[in-house]
């Protein structure tokens, strides 16, 4: 990697990490540029205002939470031998989704989505994501469905984009600290996705 590309990339990484402690509206240029052991100026030479910044950072954090869920339930399908494997490789990569550290990551995604609902850049980029990254998921989908581990007549894009909001939609008992025992939902959220993967509907 050039060490242009290396700086680019290291100032996107700090970004990421402010903006998961921070937000957008507290980030400042100066304490990137110093995190990253160059001057604020030459921030701008990568990077056209701060926004930028801010946006491409985002799109990058986005895209890889996404490769963070895909990857793990692609080797779950091609690891397991029975539905039963099956299974119990969901529910355990269920529990590595919905672990209190990941929140960080969902919750960072929700802001991107908001933030895309103002920004025609950001909206753009993160259909292109949601394109690939659902088709990927699909794909895996497709994989078990051709094992007889998922029902076939279910629309595999659909299961994989209902995953997806599922998943985000976490963050609405994780705002409330009075919500409780969040293993409640969790279950319901692992029953509803077997029930729709159940090859067997009664």
């Amino acid at each position: 990697m050039s060490d242009a590309l290396d700086t680019r990339s290291q100032l996107i990484d700090a970004t990421i990490n402010a903006l998961h402690d921070i937000g957008p509206s507290g980030l400042r240029v100066s304490k990137i540029a110093l995190e990253v052991g160059i001057s604020e100026a030459s921030v701008y030479h990568f990077f056209k205002n701060k926004n930028d910044l801010i946006e491409t950072s985002q799109i990058e954090a986005y895209r890889r939470s996404y490769l963070e869920m895909v990857i793990p339930f692609s080797a779950a399908v091609d690891l397991s031998d029975s539905a039963e494997d099956f299974i119990r490789v969901v529910r355990k990569l269920y529990e590595m989704i919905f672990s209190v550290e990941r929140h960080p990551i969902r919750a960072a995604r929700i802001q991107v989505i908001g933030a895309a609902m103002a920004s025609p850049r950001l909206r753009e980029s993160l259909n292109v994501i949601n394109r690939e990254v659902h088709e990927d998921l699909a794909e895996v989908i497709r994989r078990a469905q051709s094992r007889g581990w998922v029902n076939p007549d279910r629309d595999a894009r659909a299961i994989a984009y209902w995953i997806n909001a599922q998943t985000n939609g976490r963050v609405l008992i994780e705002m409330d600290p009075d919500w409780g025992d969040l293993s409640n939902w969790n279950e319901i959220a692992v029953s509803a996705l077997l029930s729709i993967f159940d090859p067997n509907p009664k």
